[in-house]
């Protein structure tokens, strides 16, 4: 059996969801800023291999997935230049080659990320977040290799 619910009630129960995913898009705004920062800095000065792949792919896959909520055309100028960046933190996670022969496509790519979350809403880059974190835990949760 449900309550019903007055006008209202509704009023403030929709300004409060309004005010609880305002703050959320805040927080992942701000978490993105401090993963931005940390993956510029990886880009043009860092030797530490795992820390540049965490910080750039993490970044890197927030811009791409909000590029494709917002619906950005995939011949964009800063997305084919974000990809390629993209395959430079492959092969620098699979040791191909040495970081400083992929600092150039890092370097660019960071400066692609910036441009693309400037053009980006602060709601497609949260609700990116929140889509790569759901996939990523259903994909831990997921038994592999199990043998019944």
């Amino acid at each position: 059996m449900s309550r019903k619910i007055s006008a209202y009630g509704r009023r403030l129960k929709t300004a409060k969801h309004r005010a609880r995913m305002e703050s959320l898009a805040t927080q992942i705004i701000a978490d993105l800023g401090r993963l931005q920062t940390q993956a510029q800095i990886h880009s043009l000065i860092g030797e530490n291999r795992a820390a540049l792949v965490f910080s750039s792919a993490a970044l890197w896959l927030n811009i791409e997935e909000a590029a494709q909520i917002q619906r950005l055309p995939d011949d964009d100028e800063d997305l084919i230049v974000l990809r390629r960046s993209g395959v430079s933190i492959t092969q620098i996670a699979d040791q191909i080659g040495s970081i400083d022969q992929h600092r150039h496509d890092l370097v660019e790519g960071m400066a692609a990320a910036n441009r693309l979350a400037a053009r980006l809403s602060k709601w497609a880059l949260a609700e990116a977040a929140i889509r790569i974190q759901a996939r990523y835990q259903m994909e831990l949760a997921e038994p592999t290799g199990v043998a019944e």
